[in-house]
């Protein structure tokens, strides 16, 4: 399953791929469903992110127009992607 953003590839100059590979499908599913929405409303024209699974992978695909804005972009993604992780655990070890 992909989810892209219509964008102008031209002007995206700079890209890069990073591929999870996540302990299970539902893990994969909780990362997917907190990152989508932002995937839907960019917050700057500057770059853009493509999200796909592949089985227990996500692999996110980011497009910038610039150097700075592909490292902010994945800086942020990094992050949230960290936050869902400490979630999941924390929910883990309070079961």
């Amino acid at each position: 399953m992909d989810a892209n953003n219509t964008f102008e590839s031209s002007t995206m100059t700079r890209n890069i791929t990073i591929s999870l590979e996540l302990k299970s499908e539902q893990h994969l599913k909780v990362l997917w469903d907190a990152l989508l929405p932002e995937t839907k409303r960019p917050t700057t024209v500057r770059s853009n992110v493509t999200l796909k699974k592949e089985r227990n992978t996500l692999i996110m695909e980011i497009f910038s127009a610039d150097t700075s804005a592909l490292r902010a972009t994945l800086n942020s993604y990094l992050q949230w992607i960290t936050v869902v992780n400490d979630v999941l655990k924390l929910l883990a070890t309070s079961a």
